[in-house]
């Protein structure tokens, strides 16, 4: 059964509408954060408890001494020592000589441990003799020893231990053994440094020197001596320099790791030898990790994650397994009790270490969903106002058809009674003429004038709704040659007001020629009627390429256009003088727009009053029929 912890862990969820991340997923984290984390992780992890009111807690990889000069000296130091090193489960080695025998180490240990034969049986203490693990063979063999510390440290984490922590006594050290035990302790500190190690050394006083002292002091971190009735702590300048550094250091991280923002959990990992599985051990947690997850670190520190974590929780998901790459990861969870959204981040600060950074993102993860909503409507408001214009658009379509077939039909069928009554007007005129006053005559000539207007007005709007119902189709057409044509349609007028018609060389475009032909008469018709009364007609006809496009300009002398009719001459009907002036039913120009737009392109007009008019259009190099 897990433990209360294990219910208030049980308030994490997986994130409802998030698609969870792989449990390998690699994160592209802040170079500075991650910096930060590991070395916020190495300082909250590595402080241990020595049981020694002098020095206190120190941190892993830590190498000191004592010098004594009486075996109550060294039970003083050494029994606290082990028992808090029992207490907070580590790995001991206690390495014994003379004056202090194995058996006088273990009835002093006990007189603090009740259960001593239970550790010593379980193998979380040994108690040696300096001969079985300095000189097994009899002599002192510096790498071997080595390898053995290295060994037990690695004992230590496989077994699930929270480190070793380790004394050895050098009574047995002899004064032709002093260099080589001294190169020895340089490199033991070298070794100590790279595991969770806690080492401590003891010599006597009364076998050294003042010189060996130094020499001892200067390759430890710093050394217990008993003076004065109390046990004291002695280094070198350099060394109180470094530790002063170090201090200022692990006091600036820790209070960076109580005051941030976000949660912190550091763990240590320990394998199963029986099955490859990883258990891991809370070593520290920060108070916004307390209180993200409600959990006091009083129940989390020392407990197995297995203990407080429900393996069918969300949050268990993040601790990876043995198989899993050892690579930063990120997972994002949702925690109904307190309706708070959190993010993950796990690295690996050291080997046997694994990290969580726990960070609150609800403002931001609720931001995120208001914007998808947001978006989600939006998106759907554009489909529902696309889905109108679309059907908009085709009824639109389906409705200038429809009225474009009406126009047809009704100019059609207009046309043969309108020709009867143009007919039989006229032979009215013809065979009854010489018995008409002046005044019937007047009357029948009105008949005729307005009976022919219509006939042409008729004709232009079933012209209008032939365009797109009745167009050819497209193919490619010689301007040149569209303009010749227009020349001998309009050769009487042209001859009339002895206009003169030129042009630069002209391209071949794709189009509808009968159409096409229809641009350029009516332009060229209306450049010779909007003629001024003293000046000759003067019509130019160019084209340029611009980007894909031909731009054609036919540009007169007449008599202009004021700017503010410019729009207002392309729709149907629109006239701007008056018919006896300028004859015209006002469908012209509208007939060329719809031909230009028919062709996919663009008309309009530049003119100044009293100078003259230059229309443009443009149509496409190339482009498909239309439908």
């Amino acid at each position: 059964m897990p433990s209360s912890g294990s219910a208030l862990f049980s308030n994490f969820s997986a994130t409802p509408g998030l698609t969870k991340l792989p449990m390998n997923f690699p994160v592209s984290q802040n170079p500075t954060r991650t910096n930060s984390s590991d070395k916020m992780a190495s300082v909250v992890s590595c402080l241990r408890d020595t049981g020694i009111d002098l020095p206190g807690k120190l941190p892993w990889g830590t190498h000191f001494c004592q010098f004594y000069h009486t075996p109550d000296d060294l039970v003083d130091i050494l029994v606290p020592y082990f028992v808090q090193g029992l207490a907070d489960h580590e790995l001991c080695l206690w390495v014994t000589s003379e004056p202090l025998t194995v058996n006088d180490a273990v009835a002093a240990l006990r007189s603090r441990v009740k259960n001593l034969d239970e550790s010593l049986q379980n193998g979380q203490i040994e108690i040696l003799d300096y001969r079985q693990w300095y000189m097994p063979t009899g002599r002192f063999d510096v790498a071997k020893v080595l390898k053995g510390w290295e060994d037990k440290a690695r004992q230590a984490i496989h077994r699930g231990f929270a480190g070793l922590r380790l004394s050895a006594n050098t009574f047995w050290l002899e004064k032709n053994n002093w260099r080589d035990f001294l190169d020895y302790e340089t490199a033991v500190d070298e070794v100590i440094s790279r595991y969770p190690m806690l080492a401590l050394c003891t010599y006597s006083l009364d076998r050294c020197s003042a010189l060996e002292i130094i020499e001892v002091v200067s390759r430890h971190r710093f050394a217990l001596i008993h003076q004065a009735g109390r046990w004291q702590k002695i280094e070198s300048q350099e060394q109180r320099k470094i530790e002063h550094q170090l201090r200022e250091t692990e006091n600036n991280y820790q209070a960076l790791f109580n005051g941030i923002g976000e949660g912190f959990a550091l763990h240590q990992i320990l394998p199963n030898s029986k099955d490859q599985t990883l258990n891991y051990r809370f070593l520290a947690v920060n108070p916004a990790f307390e209180r993200f997850t409600g959990i006091k670190k009083e129940t989390l520190l020392g407990k197995n994650v297995r203990e407080v974590l429900d393996p069918r929780h969300a949050l268990f998901q993040i601790y990876p397994d043995a198989s899993s790459p050892r690579e930063p990861r990120h997972f994002e969870t949702y925690c109904p009790k307190y309706e708070r959204y959190y993010e993950l981040l796990t690295f690996y600060p050291a080997e046997t270490q694994f990290a969580v950074l726990l960070m609150d993102i609800t403002d931001r993860k609720l931001a995120h969903i208001a914007l998808e909503n947001a978006q989600a409507l939006l998106e759907q408001r554009v489909q529902e106002r696309t889905a109108k214009l679309v059907k908009a658009n085709k009824e639109l379509v389906r409705s200038n058809k429809d009225l474009e077939q009406f126009a047809y039909v009704a100019s059609h069928d207009l046309q043969e009674p309108l020709r009867m009554v143009v007919s039989f007007v006229q032979l009215l005129e013809r065979k009854y003429g010489d018995q008409l006053d002046e005044e019937g005559k007047k009357y029948i000539h009105f008949a005729v004038e307005g009976s022919l207007r219509m006939q042409g007005l008729i004709k232009n709007l079933l012209d209008c709704s032939q365009i797109t119902l009745r167009g050819n189709s497209f193919k490619p057409v010689a301007c040149e040659n569209i303009i010749k044509a227009v020349q001998e349609n309009l050769m009487q007028i042209i001859r009339k007001t002895h206009a003169q018609v030129t042009y630069d060389p002209l391209p071949v475009v794709p189009g509808d020629e009968e159409q096409l032909l229809q641009v350029f008469q009516n332009l060229i018709e209306n450049a010779i009627k909007y003629r001024q009364a003293d000046q000759t007609p003067q019509i130019h006809i160019r084209a340029e390429a611009q980007d894909k496009r031909w731009l054609f300009s036919i540009q007169d002398n007449g008599i202009g256009i004021e700017s503010q009719y410019f729009n207002r001459i392309f729709e149907i009907f629109k006239r701007l003088h008056p018919r006896h002036k300028y004859p015209g039913n006002g469908i012209g120009l509208t007939l060329i727009k719809r031909i230009v737009d028919r062709h996919q392109g663009k008309i309009w007009i530049t003119s100044t009053p009293g100078v003259g008019s230059t229309f443009y259009f443009t149509l496409p190099m190339s482009q498909d029929n239309p439908t």
